[in-house]
C-alpha cells in the first residue's frame, strides 16, 4: 500500500489487509515488507492489529535520511486491519508478501515482549562486545510455552559503534550467515 504522503509524527495509518492484496478475509496474520523512506529524524515504525493498544516494541528502526526495510509478521484484527505508527515524519511503504491462514499452527503472543535489551541495567553488557555470543532465554518467558521448538523474533542493532552483523540461531554451532547487517551508528531491525 502506498501512503498518500509522508506519515507525520504520532500519526497512525489503518490499512485493511485481510480480504485485499490476495490475502483471504479470514487470515490470522500477514507478512509485510515495511520500509521507512528518507525520514526527517531518527525514529521507528510499529505495526499491530488496530483493535489492540499499540505495543511498546518497534518493527523498523531508522536514522534521518535512511531507507530502511524490515520484514514484519503482524496479526490482523477482527476487521482485517493493521495499524502503522511512525515516531518521525517519513514516507512509509507497506508491501504484503504473504499471510498465515486461519487455523495455522503458528501462535501469536497477545502483546510482543522484549526478551533482551542490552541498554537496560544488569545482565548483558552494553554495548554487546564484538564477536561475543549472548544466550537469550526464550521458552517459558513472556507467555511463550516452555515446550516450543521455534520462535519468530525481531532482532535490532541499536547505535552500533562500527559496521557488523548479528546472527540469531539456536544455541550450538554458529552458522555462517547473518540476520541483521549494519553500519556504524545504524538502528537496524530484521525478523
Amino acid at each position: 500500500a502506498v501512503s498518500p504522503g509522508a506519515l507525520p509524527p504520532e500519526l497512525v495509518e489503518t490499512i485493511t489487509v485481510a480480504g485485499s492484496f490476495g490475502v483471504p478475509a479470514d487470515a490470522e496474520m500477514v507478512a509485510l515488507e515495511v520500509t521507512a523512506v528518507v525520514p526527517d529524524a531518527p525514529g521507528y515504525i510499529t505495526v499491530w492489529p488496530c483493535e489492540e493498544e499499540r505495543p511498546g516494541t518497534s518493527n523498523v528502526n531508522f536514522l534521518a535520511g535512511q531507507i530502511v526495510p524490515s520484514l514484519v509478521l503482524a496479526r490482523v484484527d477482527s476487521f482485517g486491519d493493521i495499524c502503522v505508527y511512525s515516531l518521525a515524519l517519513t514516507d512509509v511503504l507497506v508491501d504484503v508478501v504473504g499471510y498465515v491462514p486461519d487455523g495455522s499452527s503458528i501462535e501469536t503472543l497477545p502483546v510482543p515482549g522484549r526478551v533482551l535489551d542490552s541498554r537496560a541495567d544488569g545482565g548483558v553488557p552494553s554495548p554487546v562486545p564484538a564477536g561475543s555470543v549472548t544466550t537469550v532465554p526464550i521458552a517459558g518467558i513472556n507467555s511463550i510455552p516452555a515446550g516450543i521448538s521455534t520462535v519468530v523474533v525481531n532482532a535490532t542493532a541499536v547505535g552500533a559503534r562500527a559496521p557488523g552483523f548479528l546472527t540469531v540461531y539456536p544455541c550450538g554451532t554458529l552458522p555462517g550467515t547473518s540476520s541483521v547487517n549494519y553500519l556504524g551508528g545504524d538502528f537496524v531491525a530484521n525478523i
